[in-house]
């Protein structure tokens, strides 16, 4: 969840950052494609090591 507070300048409740990094992943479709073979789920609070990567890969450095 951390992670999320990084995109969106820590301007935003916990809920509304999770909710952004979601819409950003669902808009890169091959960012959602690879997280989905990665086993990650919309709801998921935590991220793997690999799924934490792949984001900042298709994101870049918040």
């Amino acid at each position: 969840m951390v992670l999320c507070f990084f995109y969106t300048l820590s301007k935003s409740t916990p809920r509304s950052a999770v909710a952004q990094l979601h819409r950003w992943i669902v808009l890169n479709t091959e960012l959602h494609a690879r997280l989905e073979e990665l086993h990650f789920k919309p709801r998921q609070r935590a991220l793997t090591t690999l799924q934490h990567e792949t984001i900042l890969r298709f994101l870049g450095e918040p």
